[in-house]
């Protein structure tokens, strides 16, 4: 409540005479000023904050609210655990003051705001409120890596980087291989070509839930290609396909090249084939073909006027049945893999009689836990 008084305040120069009735006359104006005495209400305080649990090192702002709204007049401490926080902070508009800070420990917190009035409202204080500050998990680790699964990479030739990290789940690996190619993918490996002969800085960076990050770098020389001898017996070609939900349903095919010697002769020949685990034998006839079950074989030759001069063979195989609890132990696991993919190495045998090669396919493994996984790889022959 305020009180209006008026009084008379002579601000000029006045002069009094005495006139001929004997009475005083007043020579100048006096004006008239209005001065208003204020009466001091009652106010409350109320307190919140923008984020209750916050995390260590996260700013969090504290607000208070002072009702009837004082205007711009006043100001509010802030007490954290019962101490005051620097300097008052001045209430706006509205009737609010707000305290930031950045510093709080991990715990539970006690904070408190004092408005501290002023002429027109009389002090009041807000109830206490209970902050909690939770504590950070530790950023990721690498625990070992990256590392390369060769010494020296060669132009055009697959290589596959490792690392292997702990932290908070899902775990995030960015490759970044120095010459312009970035790959994001949740699996501990992944495989990469280059294509000029350089030494590249190769760095991983890993993330974890929330968004925390370490990296690794690694420094990787690349040759140029050369033109080594083919191996007798290289898969160039893998395709993979697993039913996790229906048994009987899985599938595999490789195509692979074979050197063979002059006038060789596939009729009558016991050919077997081992694809991580899974075997088969074919008996083959002079066309280089056999079935068993379903399971199918076929070997190419290139002939000249009927003759076969020796050289690179095509050697294709298909397997089906229940396949998928042979290979996990390969890694083509019934767990959900995103793209791009992890990076596997089958074991892929091939042997004509008693004669056995070995040879590896690499394959980019992608599945859905508990449907289904496919997984492909191509090798360019030259």
């Amino acid at each position: 409540m305020v009180r209006r008084v008026t009084v008379c305040v002579a601000s000029l120069v006045v002069a009094l005479a005495l006139g001929a009735s004997g009475a005083f006359a007043q020579t100048a104006a006096l004006p008239i000023v209005e001065i208003r005495v204020g009466v001091a209400v009652a106010t409350s305080t109320a307190l919140n904050s923008d984020a209750n649990p916050s995390l260590v090192g996260e700013t969090v702002a504290f607000r208070a609210s002072v009702s009837p709204t004082p205007g711009t007049r006043g100001t509010v401490t802030f007490f954290v655990d019962g101490a005051a926080q620097s300097s008052a902070v001045g209430v706006d508009a509205n009737g609010t003051a707000v305290f930031r800070t950045g510093t709080l420990a991990a715990g539970d917190h006690t904070i408190k705001a004092r408005y501290n009035g002023d002429d027109g409202g009389n002090p009041s204080t807000s109830a206490e409120l209970q902050h909690t500050v939770q504590g950070r998990a530790s950023p990721p680790t690498i625990v070992s890596g990256p590392t390369a699964g060769v010494a020296t990479g060669v132009v055009g030739q697959p290589v596959v980087f490792t690392v292997t990290a702990t932290g908070t789940q899902p775990i995030l690996y960015t490759w970044d291989f120095g010459d312009g190619v970035m790959v994001t993918t949740n699996s501990t490996n992944v495989l990469h070509t280059f294509s000029a002969p350089l030494t590249y800085t190769v760095t991983v960076t890993v993330s974890d839930s929330a968004n925390q990050t370490t990296s690794g770098t690694i420094s990787f020389p690349v040759a140029a290609a050369a033109t080594p001898p083919r191996d007798p017996w290289m898969v160039v070609k893998t395709s993979v396909a697993l039913n996790f939900k229906t048994p009987g349903k899985d599938k595999l095919s490789v195509l692979g090249v074979l050197e063979l010697p002059a006038g060789f002769d596939p009729s009558g020949k016991t050919m077997t084939v081992d694809f991580g685990g899974v075997a088969q034998t074919f008996l083959v006839d002079g066309k280089g073909m056999a079935k068993t079950g379903k399971d199918q074989f076929k070997l190419t030759r290139k002939l000249q006027n009927k003759q076969f001069l020796g050289g690179a063979s095509k050697v294709q195989f298909a397997l089906s049945g229940s396949l998928a609890a042979t290979l996990a132990d390969d890694g083509l696991t019934n767990e959900t893999i995103t793209k791009p993919g992890k990076v596997v190495s089958v074991p892929v045998l091939f042997g004509i009689d008693n004669q056995i090669y070995a040879g590896t396919a690499w394959i980019i493994w992608t599945a859905v836990a508990g449907k289904s996984g496919k997984g492909t790889w191509q090798t360019a022959v030259k």
